[in-house]
């Protein structure tokens, strides 16, 4: 009996150790697999980062792009509505004086009679 007690504690000590080896062996195996769905997620995210710092600076280079194409079709519609306006009243001018003239003609025509 106490060396089957012996066997029995002796046998019950191995499973225990092989028991631990085991749960330390499944905890290192999920903790390497957790270590490297972190590293994927880490590299999907810098990736994803990236792309968007990329898209980003296009985007502002795209809106810079706007902006100036924005100031030059302003600067010339300007530019084109003071050239108009300018012409405008350069022929408001030249009715006026030709208005002035005909009543001048009217006037002589008039006196001459």
């Amino acid at each position: 009996v106490a060396q089957l007690n012996f066997n029995l504690g002796s046998t019950l000590s191995d499973l225990r150790a092989l028991c631990i080896q085991e749960v330390e062996s499944r905890v290192e195996e999920e903790s390497r697999e957790r270590t490297e769905a972190i590293r994927q997620l880490e590299a999907r995210v810098k990736r994803v980062c990236q792309s968007l710092q990329a898209e980003t600076q296009r985007v502002a280079r795209k809106q810079a792009e706007d902006t100036d194409f924005r100031d030059r079709w302003d600067d010339q519609l300007g530019s084109l509505d003071d050239r108009l306006s300018e012409k405008v009243s350069g022929a408001l001018r030249r009715l006026d004086e030709l208005g002035s003239r005909v009543q001048d003609v009217e006037r002589a025509s008039r006196e001459a009679e």
